[in-house]
């Protein structure tokens, strides 16, 4: 997880400046499907006990491929201790969904003791040629444990994301 991704969490909102790189997890040879993640325009302070854009999943199909997204898992680490750890992901967010736009893909999830959120069961649609992106919104607790709690949420390979061509 690029924790330059992450997101504070405090009481009151204060203005806090972060620059937050595109990464591209996939390899770039004969890949049908480029997968990139981005913080870029994702607010980098909130206050508790909000729904926050975290970060978007952007997908790029090949010229000559559809391909169609059918699950992909999330992991992210949470500090409110003065470290960033996998486990502290629960004490920051309560859970995390997926949306297309403004449509809710699936159900919402919340981390497990290893930092990490499945999504299954849905079909996202990238044509070939094109380009599409999918939201993700936390969800962050309602209590903050020390002068600001803070979260990143990512995806630990290319692996966690689970496609296929389609027509």
């Amino acid at each position: 997880v690029d924790v330059r991704s992450s997101v504070v969490v405090v009481d009151v909102t204060d203005v806090l400046a972060v620059d937050v790189p595109s990464v591209d997890i996939t390899p770039a040879l004969n890949a049908t499907l480029r997968v990139t993640i981005t913080a870029e325009d994702v607010p980098r302070q909130t206050v508790r006990n909000a729904m926050v854009l975290s970060m978007r999943v952007g997908f790029t199909s090949s010229v000559v491929t559809n391909n169609l997204v059918t699950a992909l898992t999330l992991t992210g680490v949470g500090n409110v201790a003065g470290g960033l750890y996998r486990y502290d992901l629960r004490s920051v967010i309560v859970s995390c969904e997926l949306r297309d736009g403004s449509v809710l893909l699936g159900t919402s999830h919340s981390p497990d003791d290893a930092g990490r959120m499945g999504f299954t069961g849905f079909r996202f649609p990238v044509v070939a040629g094109t380009s599409r992106a999918l939201n993700v919104y936390c969800l962050t607790d309602s209590v903050v444990t020390q002068a600001y709690d803070e979260f990143a949420v990512g995806i630990d390979s290319e692996n966690d994301v689970v496609w296929e061509p389609s027509d």
